[in-house]
């Protein structure tokens, strides 16, 4: 099951997605933000490098928890435009 949430803070949006579907070895999370970490047949591993570039680039930020071994947690941080 994925859960998706929004968090207002003082000049920034927080965006939770939290992801219990299935478990994550403690080396694939080690490598999740890594280029080039995919075990699919096809793709290139670097969608979530690309993600990452381009938040950084924007004042944001993006960061990975685990929680046990069902549940991974990804929260995007970006800041409020007005």
């Amino acid at each position: 099951m994925i859960n998706i949430s929004t968090k207002q803070l003082v000049d920034k949006v927080e965006i939770t997605v939290k992801d219990n579907s299935g478990s994550m070895t403690s080396e694939k999370f080690s490598r999740l933000d890594s280029p080039f970490p995919s075990d699919k047949v096809e793709g290139l591993g670097l969608g979530l490098t690309i993600v990452k570039s381009i938040l950084l680039r924007r004042c944001s930020s993006i960061r990975f928890f685990r929680d046990g071994h069902d549940c991974l947690t990804c929260k995007i941080t970006v800041p409020v435009i007005v």
